[in-house]
């Protein structure tokens, strides 16, 4: 495991112990469990470079969430660049569909999204962002 990984892993460890009643059906707790038992890595930047580098069979960054639906770029202009960088550096995305999990997420923190959806007028859809190593690699800028 990176260096750089270990305090991320540390503090989802931290959340978890701290949780009264941990359940598979919060998205939090198994996003969190998944980095514990190092399924996943917390995917901060230099993260996935350190990783990428470090392991030439991995293939790239995969991800889903409805941060990547194309809706939120209209719907919430100032999320565009979640998907909107990695799309503008060679990433591509495939819609895997709506769930309450996903309206239950994009709701949270947002009355504007709310008030679309209890409108009927926004769905809150999971994409699937696929960022192929090469492409991806040839997005990060190391110093000197």
């Amino acid at each position: 495991m990176p260096d750089t990984v270990v305090p991320e892993v540390a503090r989802q460890a931290w959340r978890i112990l701290t949780l009264e009643t941990p359940s598979l059906d919060d998205d939090a707790f198994r996003k969190d469990l998944s980095i514990c038992l190092l399924l996943a890595f917390p995917c901060v930047a230099q993260v996935i470079e350190d990783l990428l580098r470090m392991r030439p069979g991995c293939l790239g960054l995969v991800s889903g969430s409805w941060y990547f639906d194309p809706a939120v770029a209209v719907i919430s202009p100032g999320l565009a660049y979640v998907a909107g960088i990695p799309l503008a550096g060679g990433a591509f995305r495939a819609r895997l569909g709506a769930s309450a999990e996903d309206t239950e997420l994009a709701t949270a923190a947002s009355a504007t999204r709310r008030q679309m959806v209890a409108g009927g007028h926004y769905t809150p859809t999971r994409w699937l962002l696929v960022w192929p190593r090469a492409p991806l690699l040839a997005q990060v800028r190391l110093p000197g």
